[in-house]
């Protein structure tokens, strides 16, 4: 059978149908028309010929002067549509193109529900696509502005008004830039209208963007006609200043942050407007805000007038407020300097400099720690400005080619020379002083740039950077990693006899500040390797004790940096309580015996002592003749830094002993303080003391230990029921402290100081009557309790 006959059959019965309901009840025509539209949707358009257009055509046509109901009119407008797509009728026939375009407008005019403008609007969009040009031989022009019209309408729904918006599109592919001209200033104020309502959803809006790139590049495309034809000289230029005005909210709104689309939408936009008569400078200061790469080079001389402009506001904007403002102007300048011609580019950014020059001002540093362990580097605090205008600030300035060298007598100068790329790491060292990161950033940004050749530069850098009253972890890991070193620990140890000089060297100037002498344990604690080197530094630090020691603050200083050495040295060393390296000593002497005494060279000669111990000990020996030092703070850290020294010295009992035969009366004497602390440093000393020294204490725990326990757990009261003894100072946090460590001396003693019979029934008595209190003393009680109950015990 002939296909164009199949097709007919196929139509045949639902057409009947439906011309049969047309004259009877054409308002119920619903289920017939959908019975036609459905064997439409299913058969190609290519299939149907004129002939069969028309058989479709003809019901549908009679039916709608007849039909009110939204829905039927809405589905033969659908059906319409798709003939339209068939080309049943000759797109030369300008009576039927008439006819529909009369047809469809009349409809969308009239039409209440979205569904009907829907298919209408899609139903305009088919009859564009097919007529074509024929459009400028129509006289319907009028008709025509009326359609554009109601196309630009908005609606509730998403997918009507971009239905309408993509028919205008295609009707101002079409038309003469004549015509088009004549609804521009209609076109031009309904979008825009849309485009400017809050909330647009970013599909309508960059559809409209199309809508107005359509509209307004034919209008003014080709050439202009004389005085007596609508599109003149004259027009062109009312249009411009009109346009202009319309485009700037327009494109203010397109190019806000965050918006990608609609950015893109907006600089496609208005690539397109340059290519017209409609220049602005409007149109070049969007492209330097979002795509400078786009601007036409016959366009870049505007360009640099846009930047002239923008620097005469560029100190009012900086201290403003409003920080979306800062960032965008910043940005602009950034991304537009590359594009403006050599001459320009120099005014401009000599320009930059000056103004902000005049317009940083950094604040007062807030506080200082004495080691920040932070994962980046610390950039100074502005005035007015924000942590994201500051970065946005040190990328325009990267951007920036500084010919003359900026001088550095500001901090402000100086951050400017640092970020625009200035060899300034001699004027750091006299920024490291501020704590406010400049110097710190400025050494490390060299070090970058230089990679392994900085290395010449770290004797001169390391121990400025330690003597910095905020010395960074992170600026010292950032140095190694550019200078080549596998950690902090391995460039220390390499540039250890510089920072060693600089400490040594300090004292012996006296140019030192209270921070000065903790260097040495934070030396200690960024590298423990280093400890072995660090004996000149350790001996100018004992003179000064020596001979200062009527400074307290300095004596504390030089206390707090012997005690890094010591806990960094501790902190390589397993610790071992007294009795368990005393029987590891005993059984290496018994299977060793016959060689030591059969060994001619090393008979009667002690072993060579470690440096490191070597050290502790003689810092532990310094420290135990400040226990009598009047400041109770400098008191509690000697104290605390013998307990750390304890678990290293005691691996070796010659010398262990002899030093806590030295320290003892007075730990003893400091348990008795009115000083809650104080006491409780010595509580924890002599807890630490009885760990490794074990039965060695059995004599001082009866006749020191024991008795001052009991004074202190059963303290003495007058006859109205005070305290007669120093504990009634004790209160709060202080008495606190001091309970724990009465906690962990009665812990200590009663497991590791071999306590029997009567010894050991006090240290119980005291465990009684503490337990209620402390749940470690209660399952210590459990323990002795349980261990009683064991025959033999």
């Amino acid at each position: 059978m002939d296909d164009r006959l199949a097709v007919f059959a196929e139509f045949k019965g639902p057409c009947v149908a439906l011309s049969a309901v047309a004259l009877r009840s054409p308002n119920d025509a619903g289920p017939s028309l959908e019975k036609v539209l459905e064997v439409a949707q299913r058969t190609d358009p290519k299939r149907v010929d004129g002939n069969v257009g028309n058989y479709i055509f003809f019901p549908v046509k009679s039916l709608l002067p007849f039909t009110v109901r939204e829905h039927v009119r809405a589905t033969a407008f659908q059906l319409i549509g798709w003939l339209v797509q068939t080309g049943w009728f000759a797109a030369e026939d300008p009576e039927m193109c008439h006819q529909l375009l009369v047809l469809i407008t009349s409809s969308i005019n009239k039409a209440e529900s979205e569904a009907l403008r829907l298919a209408l609007s899609k139903a305009a969009l088919e009859l564009f696509r097919r007529i074509r040009s024929l459009l400028n031989t129509l006289k319907s022009r009028p008709t025509i502005a009326m359609l554009v019209t109601e196309l630009l309408k908005p609606g509730q729904d998403i997918e009507l008004t971009t239905a309408g918006f993509a028919a205008v599109i295609e009707l101002n592919r079409h038309l003469e830039p004549e015509a088009a001209a004549s609804f521009l200033p209609g076109t031009v104020s309904s979008v825009t209208a849309q485009l400017l309502k809050p909330g647009v959803k970013t599909r309508v809006a960059v559809t409209g963007v199309d809508v107005l790139t359509s509209s307004i590049t034919r209008s003014l495309e080709g050439e202009l006609g004389g005085t007596d034809t609508y599109r003149n000289d004259k027009w062109v230029a009312t249009s411009k200043e009109h346009l202009e005005k319309a485009l700037r909210p327009i494109l203010l709104k397109l190019g806000r942050p965050g918006r990608e689309e609609l950015n893109v939408a907006g600089v496609s936009l208005v690539k397109k407007l340059l290519e017209t008569p409609l220049d602005g400078d409007v149109l070049v200061e969007y492209l330097a805000q979002h795509d400078p790469t786009a601007i036409p080079d016959a366009q870049l001389d505007r360009l640099a007038a846009v930047l002239a402009r923008y620097l005469e506001t560029f100190e009012a904007v900086l201290v403003g407020v409003d920080e979306d403002k800062k960032t965008q102007l910043l940005m602009t300048l950034r991304r537009s300097l590359p594009r403006v011609d050599e001459l320009s580019r120099d005014l401009v950014q000599t320009q930059i400099i000056e103004l902000l020059q005049s317009t940083l001002h950094i604040l007062p540093k807030q506080s200082a720690v004495m080691v920040i362990n932070d994962d980046k580097l610390h950039e100074p605090d502005f005035e007015n400005i924000s942590a994201r205008t500051r970065d946005e600030i040190q990328d325009l300035l990267a951007t920036c080619r500084s010919t003359t060298p900026l001088p550095t007598s500001t901090p402000e100068s100086f951050w400017l020379a640092q970020k625009l790329g200035q060899d300034v790491v001699q004027d750091a060292l006299g920024m490291l002083s501020r704590g406010d990161g400049i110097g710190e950033n400025a050494i490390v940004a060299a070090a970058s740039a230089r990679g392994e050749d900085f290395r010449y530069e770290l004797m001169h850098v390391l121990y400025p950077l330690l003597a910095a009253e905020r010395p960074s972890a992170f600026v010292f890991a950032e140095l190694a990693r550019h200078c080549g070193y596998a950690n902090t620990q391995a460039m220390l140890v390499d540039n250890a006899d510089y920072i060693t000089n600089g400490l040594t060297l300090a004292f012996h100037t006296l140019n030192i500040t209270p921070h000065t002498p903790r260097i040495l344990g934070l030396i200690a604690h960024m590298a423990p390797e280093i400890v072995p080197m660090l004996d000149d530094v350790v001996d100018v630090f004992f003179d000064v004790l020596d001979n200062h020691s009527h400074f307290p603050q300095l004596v504390d200083g030089i206390f707090f940096g012997l005690a890094g050495v010591v806990s960094a040295v501790k902190s390589k060393q397993v610790p071992r309580a007294f009795e368990e390296g005393m029987k590891a000593i005993e059984d290496t002497s018994r299977s060793g015996g016959d060689e030591a005494k059969g060994n001619d060279d090393g008979e009667g000669l002690e072993k060579p002592m470690d440096p490191s111990f070597k050290m502790v000990l003689r810092i532990a020996e310094k420290a135990q003749l400040f226990l009598s030092y009047g400041d109770y703070q400098i008191l509690q850290n000697v104290m605390r830094l013998l307990a750390d020294a304890i678990p290293v010295i005691a691996t070796d009992e010659n010398k262990y002993l002899p030093l806590v035969h030295l320290y003892w009366p007075q730990v003893v004497k400091r348990s008795d303080s009115d000083n809650p602390f104080l006491a409780a440093a010595a509580f924890g000393l002599m807890s630490k003391t009885v760990d490794f020294a074990g039965s060695f204490m059995r004599m001082r725990i009866e006749d020191d230990v024991l008795p001052r326990l009991e004074d202190v757990v059963r303290p003495q009261k007058d006859k109205r029921g005070n305290y007669i003894k120093r504990q009634r100072h004790w209160e709060g946090a202080g008495r606190r402290e001091v309970a724990g460590a009465i906690e962990k001396l009665l812990k200590s003693v009663y497991e590791n100081a071999g306590l029997r019979d009567e010894r050991l029934d006090r240290a119980v008595r005291l465990i009684e009557d503490l337990a209620p209190r402390s749940k470690i003393l209660s399952r210590l009680l459990e323990h002795h309790a349980a261990k009683d109950d064991i025959p033999g015990e």
